[in-house]
C-alpha cells in the first residue's frame, strides 16, 4: 500500500512516500509540482496523509532567547511567526482541497508528537527509526514521518527503539 505523507510549506512542501512500511522517497516541491505527483499517485491507487496545522492550538514564543529584547522588537517576532503560520494554513488547505477534487483517498491530522516530532530536527534519530540512509530536510522528515506513522496503522514507540 503506497502512503503519501505532506507537509505544506510556503515555499516547497516536504513529500515523504511510504510503500507499506519501508520509505522509498522523499521530495520537496512546489505547489504545482505537488499537484501532478497528486494525481499520478490518485490513479496508483495510494493514501495521502496531509499534516494540517489548524488542528493544532496556536503557539508563539514566551522565551525569546538570551538578548533582551524591546516590547515593539518582541512584537515584530510574534507577527512574523503570525504571519508564517497563516501562509502555511493557507496552503494546507489549498493541497487538502485539491486532494478532494482529485478524489483521493486522504486524511489530515495535527502534527505528530513524540519521537515523530524529534525527528524533523534530529537527522541521526529519524535515520535510525526508518532506515533512510539519504539527505534531507525538516520539511521531508515530517512528511515521511506523516507516511509511515500518520494513519496510526504502524506505531512508532515498536520501532523507536531499535
Amino acid at each position: 500500500m503506497l502512503t503519501i505523507g505532506i507537509d505544506p510549506d510556503q515555499e516547497k512542501c516536504g513529500v515523504g512516500i511510504a510503500n507499506g512500511a519501508k520509505l522509498v522517497d522523499m521530495k520537496a516541491l512546489h505547489l504545482f509540482e505537488l499537484m501532478t505527483l497528486i494525481d499520478q499517485y490518485v490513479e496508483a491507487g495510494a493514501k495521502f496523509v496531509v499534516e494540517d496545522v489548524e488542528l493544532a492550538k496556536p503557539t508563539f514564543p514566551k522565551n525569546f532567547g538570551k538578548k533582551p529584547l524591546t516590547p515593539v522588537q518582541k512584537q515584530k517576532i510574534r507577527e512574523k511567526i503570525s504571519q508564517d503560520v497563516g501562509r502555511v494554513k493557507c496552503l494546507g488547505r489549498l493541497v487538502v482541497a485539491y486532494l478532494k477534487q482529485a478524489g483521493a483517498d486522504y486524511v489530515a491530522i495535527k502534527p505528530l508528537g513524540g519521537y515523530a516530532k524529534q525527528t524533523k530536527k534530529d537527522a541521526a534519530l529519524f535515520n535510525r527509526i526508518t532506515g533512510w540512509t539519504g539527505r534531507s530536510n525538516e520539511d521531508q522528515r515530517d512528511a515521511a514521518m506523516l507516511a509511515l506513522f500518520g494513519t496510526r496503522e504502524r506505531r512508532l514507540n515498536d520501532v523507536a527503539s531499535r
